[in-house]
């Protein structure tokens, strides 16, 4: 990966995750992972924690990790924790490719946001995770597909504002400006990786491509949707068939 453009995309990544197309993944996440009692969590390529302070709210879960290879994105995420100060969450610099740190089968819950796009050989990386979770684990991935573009994605965010009350309109709207210059760090950034994909440096999903990564793993299809008009895809696996 690119190690400067994921700390320059880091300055303006909390305005991407409070867009509604994003809070719409992170709710098709939680969705697909269903009502499964866990108790530990890991969030590969966490980002700047958005999904993980969210989940940790619930008090039952007794540790969750995030890991990000973005030294900025971890500082953000390590600030955060010292305002809101969660008890079971935690975050560290590492690689999603290097996962010894983890005991064999003892996770619960493996999910990743936009991150294996980015990955040269994310069926490795699959099969490291399936030795992570227990047998009854869940792992749920979130992908671009070849439908995707940051064009369409602003336009999904648009149609998506429209069904809010109008003051709850007038919120986003104030929130958004205030974030404009977060906004022109998403905008510099996502130019980059738009150029990136061209040039086969990062991949787009669709189902036949997602079914021979798997394939590759040592993993399990358990369930795939498509949200957001088809641009993204929901991916539930497990250990078992």
């Amino acid at each position: 990966m690119n190690t400067m453009l994921w700390e320059f995309y880091a300055l303006g990544y909390d305005a991407l995750c409070a867009s509604l197309p994003h809070k719409k993944i992170r709710e098709s996440v939680i969705r697909i992972i269903g009502e499964k009692k866990y108790d530990t969590i890991l969030d590969l390529g966490c980002g700047t924690g958005t999904m993980l302070f969210s989940l940790s709210r619930n008090n039952e879960v007794s540790k969750m990790v995030g890991i990000d290879f973005t030294w900025t994105m971890i500082a953000i995420c390590q600030l955060k924790q010292l305002l809101w100060q969660r008890a079971n969450l935690h975050f560290m610099r590492k690689s999603i490719n290097n996962l010894d740190f983890i005991s064999e089968s003892s996770i619960d819950i493996v999910y990743s946001i936009n991150t294996l796009f980015a990955l040269p050989h994310p069926a490795t990386t699959l099969t490291k995770v399936s030795k992570i979770i227990k047998d009854d684990g869940v792992v749920v991935l979130a992908l671009p597909t070849e439908k995707f573009s940051f064009t369409k994605m602003a336009k999904e965010h648009i149609s998506l504002l429209t069904k809010l009350t109008l003051i709850n309109q007038i919120l986003n709207f104030g929130a958004n400006l205030l974030l404009l210059p977060l906004w022109l760090i998403v905008g510099i950034a996502n130019l980059f990786i738009s150029l990136k994909e061209k040039r086969g440096s990062y991949t787009t999903y669709d189902k036949k491509k997602v079914i021979a990564v798997i394939d590759e793993s040592e993993l399990y299809l358990k369930e795939m949707i498509e949200i957001l008009s088809g641009q993204m895809m929901i991916i539930k696996l497990g250990k078992n068939k």
